[in-house]
């Protein structure tokens, strides 16, 4: 009987050894799953990660290559008297502007000149002035004037 016990004992505690090799399998094999999942999730963000620095270095480089192009060719521009149009397509030296060699003029001449002219180039005038000089008694009287 001993012999008999022993037999089934063993082949007990085989079995129950068994079972705890299948459960530790088991919990390895999800632990490789998340694991596996995350890495693939921080892979994901990575690609998303570099595609945005790519796009962002990209402009960056441009940019900086524009810029150089520009101040490169500035010296040539400002020689030849053509130099960067501004924002409302007139140049910056106010070439186009209804009043001559305004950027020269001080604010009583500016004010003598405003005399007959029509409100839109007031307006230009006030524009140009506000983006420049921006003195506040001139651009006070260039709103008067167009009240």
């Amino acid at each position: 009987m001993n012999r008999e016990v022993e037999e089934g004992y063993g082949s007990m505690l085989e079995f129950e050894m068994n079972r705890a090799a299948e459960r530790l399998a088991r919990a390895n094999q999800e632990s490789l799953r998340a694991l596996a999942g995350g890495a693939l999730a921080v892979q994901r963000q990575n690609a998303k990660l570099y595609q945005d620095w790519t796009e962002i270095s990209s402009a960056m480089v441009e940019e900086s290559v524009r810029m150089c192009v520009a101040l490169s060719w500035a010296p040539f521009y400002y020689a030849s008297g053509s130099g960067p149009r501004g924002a409302d397509g007139g140049d910056e030296k106010g070439r186009d502007l209804p009043v001559a060699d305004y950027d020269q003029l001080d604010v009583e001449e500016v004010v003598r000149r405003l005399e007959g002219l029509t409100a839109r180039e007031v307006e230009k005038l006030e524009e140009y002035e506000k983006h420049h000089k921006n003195r506040p008694v001139l651009v006070e009287r260039m709103d008067r004037c167009l009240v």
